[in-house]
């Protein structure tokens, strides 16, 4: 009986540990979600601002090349250039956009592998107190499972609960007349 009581202490233990372990890669992992939303949106900024920069060349392009041919810049042309303009914020706030959704979801992440990473230790504590209430219940039945009586002997629980015990004094020991458990 003491092996298998001890090896419960041990798994419990061990099932603490890989609780606590699993929760410190739960918690790396959701560090790492967290940083790539970041870049996400720092990529999708980036990107954005990019296309931004490609409207204005194009914008000056078109007015270079209007000029050029001797059009006034008046009606046609100043329509093109209001919607080469309105096409490009356009693109641009749509890469802003996707890059928010990403980051969204990676933060999402995050939140999942935190909520995993307590599930995991939580699970391995209990597990453990599972464990050392099962290795002490083997400890209990070990050694009699229950207290010593005035003459020395070990007292079986499931036949002292219900009984209360009283100490009679010139008997000098204990008696049982009620309901309560432990001495007869």
């Amino acid at each position: 009986m003491w092996a298998v009581a001890a090896a419960l202490v041990v798994k419990g233990v061990a099932d603490y540990s890989q609780g606590v372990q699993t929760q410190k890669l739960m918690n790396a992992q959701a560090k790492q979600a967290n940083q790539d939303a970041k870049i996400a949106t720092a990529n999708a900024t980036y990107e954005a601002e990019q296309q931004r920069e490609l409207g204005r060349r194009l914008r000056s392009q078109q007015i270079t090349e209007t000029a050029a041919s001797g059009v006034t810049m008046a009606g046609a042309p100043t329509d093109l250039l209001e919607d080469t303009t309105r096409g490009v914020e356009m693109d641009a706030q749509m890469l802003q956009r996707r890059g928010l959704i990403e980051s969204n979801r990676y933060k999402a992440a995050a939140a999942s592998y935190k909520a995993q990473g307590k599930a995991a230790k939580t699970a391995g504590t209990i597990n453990m107190f599972s464990d050392l209430l099962m290795a002490a219940g083997g400890f209990w039945s070990a050694y009699g499972g229950g207290a010593t009586t005035a003459g020395g002997t070990l007292a079986k629980p499931a036949a002292n609960l219900a009984k209360t015990n009283t100490f009679t004094g010139a008997t000098g020991g204990y008696k049982s007349v009620g309901t309560s458990f432990l001495f007869k």
